[in-house]
């Protein structure tokens, strides 16, 4: 199958890509710098180069992917939300994703029409990311899964809009699958490594009193649900949680690390120090929500590392030297 990933060479974009290439797929990678996408995946992926929303070259590079994964976007959590910041933030996902779905309308590739080929048509599936922040700041305990209306706030109203981006492409005959990614723990980077640095310092803890909720799921799980979803025996389409089926909480989280890595768990980190130093961009991580996987579940999908244990045991192996 040939697929086309923008954004795989971020933390969960090239996990995909290398699981896709393992699978056999023909792959290529859509970023800014070709010369490090090769590097990245030792010339086994093709590249293409794509700095602005340059829709109709796009739907040149686009003609014969049957799917396109969006995992496009700039660091959202985390960071101090200025202006500029904010806006950046926007147009990395909702810009981005906008002009990917624009150039649904001009690419073709060989479809399965006569003897000759001259049926084409267009890639079948999206699969664009979003995240469990469309859900807003949750009571703790209070259980969520795809029903869920959208929440307030920056990142709830982001989510929103950089979803109702990616679902235009219904509207082109394309089946639309928004995976609301949760806290992605894995080896090598992303969350866990922000995570876990203070631990591995032997200062670590959990953020306040640890009670707000968190889902996650682990790098493989998340890299395994993204290939379920694209697969046109399930069906899926529309929103689709990327959580573990046993979401916990910020204290449970510190446990598991301090556990796994075999470090002390005892200073936490004042809610007030990070709303100091991040400002309306600490909120993501001082409250949470607790979102189940209930499409994928009734999907048939089996998780391999469903509890909070699992995921930090995995994300804690060290990556393979390169």
């Amino acid at each position: 199958m040939r697929i086309l990933v923008a954004g795989g060479t971020g933390f969960v974009g090239s996990a995909l890509v290398q699981s896709l290439l393992d699978d056999g797929h023909d792959v290529t990678v859509l970023g800014r710098d070709a010369g490090r996408i090769r590097a990245r995946f030792a010339g086994r992926a093709s590249a293409i180069t794509w700095g602005t929303p340059d829709v109709s070259t796009l739907s040149r590079d686009m003609s014969g992917h049957e799917v396109v994964f969006n995992l496009t976007g700039e660091q959202a959590v985390g960071t101090r939300y200025t202006p500029g910041h904010k806006e950046r933030i926007r147009d990395s996902r909702v810009k981005t994703t906008r002009a990917l779905v624009q150039a649904f309308d001009d690419a073709r590739g060989t479809g399965s029409g006569d003897a000759a080929g001259s049926a084409l048509s267009r890639p079948r599936v999206l699969i664009s990311a979003s995240a469990v922040g469309f859900y807003g700041a949750r009571t703790p305990g209070e259980s969520i899964d795809e029903r869920a209306q959208v929440g307030s706030g920056f990142l709830a109203e982001l989510c929103h809009e950089w979803e109702e981006a990616a679902l235009r492409a219904e509207l082109r005959g394309v089946r639309v699958v928004i995976a609301r990614l949760g806290v992605v723990l894995g080896p090598g980077g992303g969350a866990f490594e922000s995570i876990a640095r203070p631990f591995r310092l032997g200062v670590g803890g959990p953020i306040g009193d640890g009670s707000q909720d968190m889902s996650f799921i682990s790098l493989a799980d998340c890299v395994r649900a993204l290939k379920f979803c694209m697969e046109p025996n399930h069906g899926l389409r529309g929103p689709v949680n990327l959580t573990a089926p046993a979401p916990t909480n910020g204290l449970a989280l510190a446990t598991a690390i301090s556990r796994v890595l075999e470090k002390p768990n005892w200073l936490p980190v004042p809610k007030f120090a990070l709303r100091a130093l991040y400002g309306e961009g600490a909120e993501a991580l001082v409250t949470g929500q607790r979102v189940l996987p209930t499409v994928l579940l009734n999907a048939g999908f089996q998780f391999r590392h469903p509890t909070i244990d699992l995921a930090v045991a995995s994300a804690a192996v060290k990556p393979p030297v390169k």
